[in-house]
């Protein structure tokens, strides 16, 4: 009898261990339990070798260190935009309560497929709102010039129509610049629509 139950315990743990899948690797994707807190694992440095001694000719040419620097990219001038515009418009909003935006002004107006193909006319446009002809590298004047009310647009006023609610958004910084862009995402049906995938918290 004593046999029989040792046996079936033994038999017990090992399919218990079997169903639950105790000799798998853990899965990649699976999340750790709630409430484990990942401990930094210290490993030694590696040692440091000592280097060869150098060969005439490694003697004679110039290390790494004393190579000419690369210069830095050159920051783009007043009215030219850079590759990546910080949008942060403290005229308009001070302080920032969302994540600013960085927007990939190269990537906007690059033809397809490296880039989206976009025109610069439309995002930059004149006071009635026609498309600018511009090209790359024509100076232009930001949002706010026009667009000169800070802060966020305030709610709809109730009856007012749609047009005169488009006007009054307009007024805003805030709500050009939302409009320019939610509405043009939602258009090409391929740019992000939802605040979080623009103003990616810090």
């Amino acid at each position: 009898m004593k046999r029989f139950l040792l046996m079936f315990g033994i038999f017990f743990v090992v399919s218990s261990f079997v169903l639950t899948g105790c000799g798998k690797p853990p899965d990649s994707k699976s999340k750790p339990p709630k409430g484990y807190v990942a401990k930094p694992v210290s490993r030694p440095a590696p040692k440091a070798e000592k280097p060869a001694p150098a060969t005439p000719a490694q003697q004679e040419a110039p290390s790494v260190a004393e190579a000419p620097a690369k210069p830095a990219p050159a920051a783009p001038a007043a009215g030219e935009a850079g590759d990546v515009i910080e949008m942060k418009n403290t005229k308009a909003f001070d302080p920032h309560k969302m994540g600013i935006v960085m927007f990939t002004h190269t990537k906007h107006f690059s033809a397809k497929p490296d880039g989206y193909g976009i025109a610069c006319g439309d995002c930059h446009h004149d006071k009635e709102g026609k498309p600018l002809a511009l090209k790359v590298g024509d100076s232009v004047q930001g949002c706010m010039e026009c667009h000169d009310k800070p802060g966020k647009t305030p709610r709809k006023p109730a009856g007012i129509s749609p047009a005169e609610w488009d006007a009054m958004q307009l007024e805003y910084y805030y709500g050009a610049i939302h409009i320019n862009c939610i509405d043009c995402h939602k258009a090409g049906g391929a740019g992000p629509v939802k605040c979080t995938d623009c103003h990616i918290k810090p």
